[in-house]
């Protein structure tokens, strides 16, 4: 399938749903355990009320502070840890209801020698992604000191601290889209780091308004589960992972036509959901079978041409037309 046509929003949605329909016990629940474990990685805690007071205070804050970010720290590398790991077999499982319209339930917690990969991509990730938001920073302090060197007020300062970043968005979000697929690479095909990196600018290439949406998609059906008293946020989530998986899928590989996303329950589906053949039943795409009883049938159906009673077939005489046109036939030397 194209890349424009897999990155589609909606019918990567539509494919995601379908996928979660046709295995719906393994694909939630893994999905379930992959964006609780996602979440809880980002999840805060609130801090007591320090009061300063002198430079004792200052080092006993210190000395308070400064375990409590190494241990945030290390905790978050457990968590990456063990999403990458949780990654591996949740994509891969995605991949096999693709192909085979099913999954069993442990194939989703198989690390399959990928996951230090995975774990290592992710992190590239992180870092690349904390690089594009360094400029936003750079951007709003030469902005306050420009104000301040041609004596703004502070409602200029604003002005251009705000006229920057707009400035810069856009920029940051064409180079983020460009990393966004880089864990599918790592999970499904074993790829490293760069290699992954390499993979995911390449696919995003022409594509990066559809992954947008994409993520557009994404954030809306996640307003959506917060305003559902917050029930829906996990779903939400469970359905991005799939619909992001599952375009991932059909954009990297042109060799689907068995699997089961690419038919229907009577047929394949090859321009209705995007299938890679595009063909039409009779083209190849139905059993061995089914095929040589279409050409049976076609073969028996076919009128036979019989001679006209009282003659004898006769060979084909290439001069027989100078005969009936008066024509001598041509006498050979």
């Amino acid at each position: 399938m194209h890349k424009n046509q897999a990155f589609s929003p909606i019918r990567s949605l539509q494919s995601a749903w379908e996928i979660l329909k046709k295995a719906p016990l393994p694909m939630w629940v893994g999905g379930l355990i992959l964006v609780f474990v996602q979440s809880f990685g980002s999840a805060g805690s609130g801090g007591g009320d320090l009061q300063i007071h002198g430079q004792e205070d200052v080092e006993r804050m210190i000395f308070i502070l400064l375990p409590l970010i190494l241990l945030g720290f290390l905790m978050s590398i457990v968590i990456m840890a063990v999403t990458a790991w949780l990654k591996v077999g949740y994509y891969n499982g995605v991949e096999t209801v693709m192909r085979t319209g099913s999954v069993e339930f442990e194939e989703l917690f198989k690390g399959r020698g990928r996951w230090l990969g995975v774990f290592l991509t992710l992190l590239l990730q992180l870092v690349l992604g904390f690089v594009l938001l360094v400029p936003m920073g750079l951007f709003a302090l030469v902005a306050v000191a420009v104000s301040k060197a041609l004596d703004f007020s502070d409602q200029g300062a604003v002005i251009m601290i705000i006229f920057s970043l707009v400035a810069y968005v856009p920029v940051a979000i064409y180079f983020y889209m460009g990393l966004v697929l880089m864990p599918y690479p790592a999970a499904l095909k074993g790829l490293g780091p760069m290699e992954s990196l390499a993979e995911s600018w390449r696919l995003a290439s022409g594509v990066r308004l559809q992954l947008f949406m994409m993520i557009l998609l994404q954030v809306a059906m996640t307003i959506v589960g917060l305003l559902a008293c917050c029930v829906g946020v996990l779903p939400a989530g469970i359905i991005a992972e799939v619909m992001f998986c599952e375009a991932y899928v059909q954009a990297a590989r042109d060799d689907l036509d068995d699997w089961w996303v690419t038919k229907k329950e009577g047929g394949p589906q090859g321009s209705d959901h995007g299938g890679s053949s595009g063909r039409s039943p009779a083209s190849g795409t139905a059993a061995p079978e089914e095929r040589a009883r279409v050409v049976e049938a076609q073969t028996k159906a076919a009128p036979e041409i019989k001679q006209p009673p009282g003659e004898k077939p006769e060979g084909f005489d290439p001069s027989a037309w100078r005969q009936d046109s008066d024509i001598p036939p041509i006498e050979e030397d």
